[in-house]
């Protein structure tokens, strides 16, 4: 695995279609082309990774904690340089093969505050930033969706058989930094850290 889907980084490498958002035109074209290098498999893959260490330990394997720490390690420093923008408080949704930088609006990049559950993979403030974004961009009544309303590959309509729905797509009543009103906020005090106050 290490010689096949690892990169210079310690980064997982993967296809367009090898993440959660796997759907295609015809079986064959990806609709989200999401690869080579994907926030939330790089969450899910570090995640393992302390895992592994972890369960090293447990095992009185020293060795192989060592390696694992150091292998989640590597990809948490990695994943903070390469992926976020501190100049525009931004977190790329994905490295492309080029090693550019994409920085569509999704909600996969909640996955680099959630799925880590033992060892955070960014720091608080730049959870924060995550958070914000990702409730300014998505987040509805109905819902949140799968990319920004803003992004030229939004699809206001759907068409399944002959029926064709318009999405109505309005921002609720907002409070004074941008932020959706307080029904919302509950939803983003995850687990053992509140992301909003951290």
């Amino acid at each position: 695995m290490e010689q096949n889907y690892l990169d210079e980084n310690g980064l997982m490498s993967h296809r367009h279609p090898d993440t959660w958002m796997d759907a295609k035109w015809e079986g064959k074209i990806p609709w989200s082309a999401r690869g080579n290098r994907a926030n939330d498999i790089q969450a899910l893959w570090f995640t393992s990774l302390t895992v592994a260490a972890e369960l090293a330990a447990l095992s009185g394997d020293e060795a192989g904690q060592q390696k694992f720490t150091a292998m989640a390690e590597k990809v948490q420093g990695a994943f903070n340089r390469l992926f976020w923008d501190s100049r525009l408080n931004l977190m790329a949704d994905r490295i492309e093969d080029d090693d550019t930088q994409d920085f569509r609006c999704r909600p996969n990049q909640l996955m680099t505050l959630t799925v880590p559950f033992d060892q955070d993979l960014v720091p608080a403030e730049t959870g924060a930033h995550v958070v914000k974004n990702t409730v300014n961009e998505l987040l509805f009544p109905w819902g949140i969706c799968s990319l920004s309303q803003q992004d030229h590959w939004f699809h206001h309509t759907m068409t399944a058989g002959t029926n064709t729905i318009r999405m109505r797509l309005t921002i609720t009543e907002q409070s004074g930094d941008g932020m959706p009103g307080s029904p919302y906020l509950p939803c983003f005090n995850m687990g053992k850290k509140n992301w909003l106050t951290s």
